[in-house]
């Protein structure tokens, strides 16, 4: 489960981090920067739909393993041993 619980964090910081490349686009072109046309746009664009579908991926992904671990009816770890004092 832990991977996918990465996944969702990755998709997470790659959302903001589009959402802020945006921002500072806007930003820029409101001050008047010479920026490529399109390019930027695209770039946060893409962080941004990227970052959620990861996002939705590793949710999906969560319960689809939470389901598997309550219908196998298997625990989560198995003890090797006890050691007794």
């Amino acid at each position: 489960m832990k991977p996918l619980e990465w996944g969702t964090y990755m998709g997470v910081f790659m959302a903001i981090g589009g959402f802020v490349f945006a921002f500072a686009t806007i930003i820029r072109k409101l001050l008047g920067a010479d920026i490529m046309l399109g390019w930027s746009s695209t770039i946060s664009i893409l962080l941004i739909v990227g970052g959620m579908i990861l996002v939705m991926l590793g949710l999906i992904g969560e319960y689809v393993g939470r389901i598997y671990i309550c219908i196998n009816n298997s625990p989560q770890y198995v003890i090797k041993e006890i050691i007794k004092k």
